[in-house]
């Protein structure tokens, strides 16, 4: 379950909420999730993307130390999220994250919670709208600018196929066309960086920090 951690006091009394899942952290209001060491931005926030030139592809992105994810960080995301077993995402093929019953779709309506959704699919018996989320990742190739070698990350929500419920599926999608070098409103970049080290400051430091609040605060006193 997407769980509220708390809530953070930003300037002129704006809140935002701090919600975790799986080790995985996103503040409300801004386009980033950090967890596995890692910071993604979230997919909704790249669509229609320029991927730029041959040579000089993400350029848009580079500046924030962006970075198109790996295959091994894509499977490492849909592990966490209990989308895909360990080791299933590859660069040939197919995998399906399969069916499953109405009900256990806790992690794809989290994964949509923060990562946002590129589109929606209409259908059924009650013709409801389903959202989903797609990205590309993996390595950028290209042979003539506008067609491009990439993987493609589907994640969809609630959407019944057969009686069940489709939870999405990881591919392989070789040499995507996309004119004009934009990916269009249906797919996002999965773009990740390294997430900062937090210095955590040592016992001793504490501990020291402690005793001169409590030399601080009696000091006050005897001078009241």
């Amino acid at each position: 379950m997407v769980a509220l951690l708390f809530a953070l006091a930003l300037g002129g009394g704006a809140q935002a909420s701090l919600i975790s899942y799986n080790g995985y952290i996103h503040e409300t209001g801004t386009e980033i999730v950090t967890g596995g060491g890692l910071e993604w931005l979230r997919w909704d926030a790249t669509r229609n993307s320029y991927l730029g030139s041959l040579s000089t592809p993400l350029d848009l992105f580079r500046d924030d130390n962006w970075r198109l994810a790996s295959v091994s960080e894509m499977s490492m995301l849909m592990t966490d999220w209990g989308l895909l077993e360990e080791n299933l995402v590859d660069t040939g093929g197919s995998v399906n994250l399969g069916y499953e019953d109405p009900g256990e779709l806790e992690s794809t309506s989290a994964f949509l919670n923060f990562f946002g959704s590129t589109g929606s699919l209409s259908g059924g018996s009650n013709n409801d709208v389903r959202y989903y989320s797609s990205a590309l990742f993996g390595e950028f190739t290209s042979s003539d600018g506008v067609s491009f070698d990439l993987l493609s990350a589907t994640i969809i929500g609630d959407s019944p196929v057969q009686g069940s419920t489709a939870t999405g599926f990881v591919e392989w999608s070789s040499q995507l066309f996309f004119p004009n070098s934009f990916i269009g409103s249906s797919y996002g970049l999965a773009l990740v960086r390294d997430a900062p080290v937090v210095e955590v400051p040592e016992p001793s430091t504490l501990a020291l920090l402690g005793i001169g609040l409590i030399g601080l605060t009696t000091r006050r006193r005897k001078a009241n």
